[in-house]
């Protein structure tokens, strides 16, 4: 299902959500990409799902970084001296998560070390991928045949 998807069918989708304003194309490209090698994401409401979190976090993929954040508002984003905010198109956040992200892509600690480094287009999604696919469908109930 998700090999079927196009870059027409992100911006139907977008629009569909209200979204007008300009997404990046080379993110569009990535998140295509991206979802066609994620066999997980196997079903037309899977994918759904997703991108419905997606776009929520990231504004309609305009927004790729956590707006209006303020460090000394945010403490728990700080950790070694570096903020650790909402970055890529499913705001990782947290310290943690962004050695986690790394490790889990093979990657070592390249997003903990730079943590900019997730705001490319192609770690963005990457990242978002990773987080569904280590966190969200863990739960038993994401295999229903209904979803």
């Amino acid at each position: 299902m998700a090999g079927n998807i196009t870059l027409e069918n992100i911006q139907e989708c977008r629009l569909a959500c209200g979204f007008t304003g300009h997404a990046p194309r080379q993110l569009c490209i990535e998140l295509v990409n991206g979802l066609k090698s994620a066999n997980y994401l196997s079903t037309r409401n899977r994918i759904a799902i997703f991108l419905a979190q997606v776009f929520h976090e990231s504004g309609g993929l305009e927004n790729c970084e956590e707006m209006n954040c303020n460090p000394v508002a945010h403490e728990s984003y700080m950790y070694d001296g570096k903020c650790f905010h909402g970055r890529g198109i499913l705001q990782i956040s947290h310290h943690y998560n962004y050695r986690a992200a790394g490790h889990g892509q093979g990657l070592g600690d390249s997003f903990f070390d730079n943590p900019s480094l997730v705001l490319s287009a192609k770690n963005s999604v990457s990242c978002a991928l990773w987080f569904w696919r280590t966190n969200i469908i863990k739960d038993p109930d994401w295999c229903s045949p209904v979803l």
